[in-house]
């Protein structure tokens, strides 16, 4: 399963930001997540694979790239949401795997959500953008 949400995706690292403004950034973007997946899903079980492990990537689109910790706490409050919607503690490694990739482009996320071993997210350089470790797209006409 693979969304994409048009949201823009600051880096939070060095956010100097009031702990209210803080909470309600983080508000918006796992509810702009719940909602994407939410009108989504297509029948009662959703549109997730059936059981777990999962393995997910998170692509960041945006004008510029981000280093590779900024990346992930940038994420932060997406991978809460998606890993809340899939019933699984997003720090049980044997139940969900994350991967973090980037893109140019006008500012969105892309979610994809696979049942783990499938072929589409294998190990290997990152997909359009510096972080070591995360998967590239299998797919014709992708390489870099």
């Amino acid at each position: 399963m693979t969304i994409t949400i048009p949201l823009a995706l600051p880096s939070v690292a060095n956010q100097r930001l009031h702990w209210r403004a803080k909470a309600a950034q983080v508000k918006r973007q796992r509810e702009a997540v719940y909602f994407a997946i939410w009108s989504s899903t297509s029948s009662t079980n959703g549109p997730w694979p059936e059981f777990p492990p999962y393995s997910v990537l998170l692509t960041r689109i945006g004008p510029r790239k981000l280093d590779s910790d900024n990346l992930a706490s940038a994420f932060k409050a997406v991978r809460d949401q998606v890993a809340r919607l899939l019933y699984v503690d997003d720090g049980d490694e044997s139940r969900v795997t994350w991967a973090y990739g980037q893109e140019k482009g006008p500012p969105s996320i892309r979610i994809e959500v696979l049942a783990a071993g499938t072929p589409a997210i294998v190990p290997g350089p990152a997909a359009g953008g510096g972080v070591p470790g995360a998967p590239t797209r299998q797919e014709p006409g992708f390489s870099k």
